[in-house]
């Protein structure tokens, strides 16, 4: 073949992939668009008239995703606090609506005091402890998956074989106890506890509705019309939403040269919130976060001891263990910690014992002029 043959084969192939990437890169902004419908349409009650929206409850915390996530951040306390049992009647969640015709499982009112742990106000009678988590935001979550599994191993010392007083265990990368293992499970569970929404993951048209609720599964059953009411695709779009969406990353290097970045290192912090992760694409990953469980202390302990909670996920965290929360974009958000019982990073700091207390300590009994220094870094992420 001559030369100039090869060029125009060349430019030809060039041309084809060119096309090729266009189209792939249009299919996926166009997949987000239909996934950020989804993330923010309000499901109703079966039957619909368009069965692509019905399927809600029959028992249910909100109508949509946006309704928990306004513009996938984070919610608000105490409207979009859930209230996570353990309970043979009432299931995982005690979800606080019902659609027509069914009594709510129980009438309560979240009470969300700052400072203060989180209650329930005339709790379910026989309610056998329960666990108030606030709705995370979800910018960037979807990075999470591409984090390097053995650089995570790595930071693992489940025993504390380096007697630095911090372990970490592994578990999933979703979820505040680390429980569910993929977005595409964590998504899925979310449908089925917040909205009463079927899919793949969780196909109980019923939702959380337990065998003993006899009343809620047999309406759901009644007006189901398909297996499930979120089907495959419904979790993929919504995946590629959770996607696009651009990571919150740390105005870096300004970040890292005010003199507080030293601190947050020197407290011990970057033990648990790491700066960065590697990850399969290449990208570091700057979350603050070894995505880990850590025991922290008695003051934020659960009263519940549960199963996993998603197929696939690893050994049940502990009362006390929390999922490390990624720091990043931390200045934005009004309340803080699993039950938002937080409302400045100075009080969510002073929650911290356990496997953090010696951070904490560090933090107490530094000058005020220091804790400055590392707030005024924390507010930079």
């Amino acid at each position: 073949m001559s030369a100039s043959k090869v060029r125009t084969a060349c430019r030809r192939f060039a041309s084809a992939a060119l096309l090729l990437a266009d189209t792939a890169a249009a299919q996926s902004t166009l997949d987000a668009a239909a996934g950020q419908a989804l993330f923010e349409k309000n499901w109703v009650t079966p039957p619909a008239s368009t069965r692509a929206s019905d399927g809600l409850g029959p028992y249910y915390d909100a109508r949509s995703c946006a309704g928990c996530h306004p513009r996938a951040g984070q919610g608000a306390a105490p409207e979009a606090l859930t209230i996570v049992i353990d309970d043979a009647v009432l299931g995982a969640q005690l979800q606080r609506h019902a659609v027509a015709g069914l009594p709510v499982e129980a009438r309560v009112e979240v009470v969300s005091v700052p400072g203060q742990t989180p209650w329930l106000r005339a709790p379910a009678a026989g309610l056998q402890g329960y666990s108030l988590r606030l709705a995370p935001p979800l910018v960037g979550v979807a990075a999470f998956e591409q984090v390097v599994t053995a650089y995570l191993q790595s930071l693992a010392d489940p025993l504390d074989a380096n007697r630095d007083g911090v372990s970490g265990r592994l578990g999933g990368r979703y979820g505040w106890k680390a429980e569910v293992p993929g977005l595409r499970q964590q998504i899925g569970k979310a449908l089925s506890l917040d909205i009463g929404i079927g899919s793949p993951e969780y196909p109980a048209v019923a939702g959380d509705c337990t065998p003993r609720q006899s009343a809620c599964v047999g309406l759901a059953e009644a007006s189901a019309e398909a297996d499930v009411e979120a089907s495959s695709l419904v979790l993929d779009l919504l995946v590629a939403y959770l996607a696009s969406l651009p990571l919150p990353v740390p105005a870096r290097p300004a970040a890292e040269s005010l003199p507080g970045a030293w601190l947050f290192g020197d407290f011990g912090c970057t033990a648990c919130h790491v700066p960065s992760l590697p990850t399969a694409a290449g990208r570091p990953l700057e979350a603050y976060s070894d995505l880990l469980l850590h025991d922290l202390g008695p003051g934020l302990a659960d009263s519940l001891l549960r199963p996993p909670a998603a197929p696939g996920a690893v050994a049940e965290a502990s009362p006390a263990e929390w999922r490390t929360a990624p720091l990043w974009g931390v200045a934005s958000r009004s309340r803080l910690l699993h039950d938002g019982r937080a409302t400045t990073l100075d009080a969510a700091i002073r929650w911290h014992d356990g496997e953090a207390s010696g951070s904490r300590r560090h933090y107490e009994q530094a000058e005020e002029a220091a804790r400055e220094l590392l707030l005024g870094f924390l507010r930079s992420l």
